[in-house]
């Protein structure tokens, strides 16, 4: 009996150990299963920061191409400001100038001889 007596603690023993690798084994499928819902859940949020991201990227383009047309307005603005400018100054000294002569040069022209 005392064989058997051995083999059944021997049994026992392997059961029991085989249990523990058993529940060792579950629990790190278990750990794995957790690591993998957590990769699942950043590889969501990594699409959608993409997602924003390149959303971002397309209204930052948007808002440099507005500034630049509005600069370019702004240009075409002070440009023709600038030649207005010119052309109301050049006129205001050509009128200024015909008024002097008109004023001062046709009048003496105009004395009647004596």
């Amino acid at each position: 009996m005392t064989n058997q007596n051995q083999q059944q603690d021997q049994f026992d023993t392997e059961r029991a150990l085989y249990l523990d690798k058993t529940n060792e084994l579950q629990q790190a499928w278990k750990e794995l299963d957790d690591e993998r819902a957590k990769i699942t859940k950043l590889d969501i949020e990594i699409a959608k920061l993409k997602d924003e991201k390149a959303k971002l990227e397309q209204i930052k383009d948007n808002l440099f191409q507005t500034f630049q047309d509005l600069y370019n307005q702004y240009q075409q603005l002070y440009d023709q400001v600038v030649n207005s400018n010119t052309a109301l100054t050049i006129t205001t000294g050509k009128l200024a100038e015909s008024l002097v002569k008109c004023k001062f040069t046709i009048p003496q022209a105009e004395k009647p001889k004596t």
